[in-house]
């Protein structure tokens, strides 16, 4: 097919620091999750791939659905040899590439989904009436919620200098942090007094 071929990321000995700086060199990308959705927003032409398997050529038509599964492992269903490969490189079109880069910009920026969280703590919160409350009841139901976001808090962290510009937004994560560290220590009591 005559393509050149460079390998980087941290597996590959070749990790980038700023991909936002690099990427943009690049006509087409094998990517999955995070790295693909990198790829598409400087855009790049992305093929959804890793080691474990193929999706394919992230369209157009197809971003909404695969950003649900985060361009991710689940996507990739199909095995990946020589043929499915070059099948995928063929369907290569710079101008879905650069309708793909639009949509993730307008959808997937970090100002949007700032945007859409903030949107829903004030949702929750102008819904909530105290006089109502069930405290034990809501500690159990945020319980298993709150321990999924034990493997976000490095991203969540990594993320604070951004969304320190939003008032309110790192008061309720901390707030958020705050009620997890209580329910664990509640959950300990309950379970010490049993």
């Amino acid at each position: 097919m005559g393509i050149e071929v460079d390998v980087l990321g941290a597996a590959a000995g070749s990790q980038v620091a700023r991909p936002e700086q690099v990427l943009p060199g690049y006509d087409l990308v094998f990517a999955k999750a995070r790295s693909a959705i990198e790829a598409i927003a400087v855009g790049c032409a992305v093929i959804v791939a890793d080691a474990q398997g193929l999706a394919g050529m992230a369209a157009y038509d197809r971003l909404p659905e695969w950003r649900r599964w985060n361009l991710g492992g689940a996507l990739l269903t199909n095995p990946h040899d020589v043929d499915a490969l070059c099948d995928e490189i063929d369907r290569y079109d710079p101008d879905d590439a650069g309708r793909c880069r639009d949509y993730a910009r307008a959808h997937w920026s970090l100002e949007v989904m700032v945007d859409a969280l903030v949107a829903e703590y004030e949702a929750i919160h102008s819904a909530w009436d105290p006089a109502l409350a069930d405290y034990r009841a809501e500690l159990v139901a945020l319980a298993a919620p709150l321990s999924r976001l034990g493997p976000l808090r490095t991203e969540l962290e990594h993320a604070l200098p951004y969304v320190e510009q939003t008032p309110g937004l790192v008061d309720a994560w901390r707030h958020e942090q705050e009620q997890h560290r209580l329910l664990r220590e509640h959950l300990a009591a309950l379970e010490a007094a049993q």
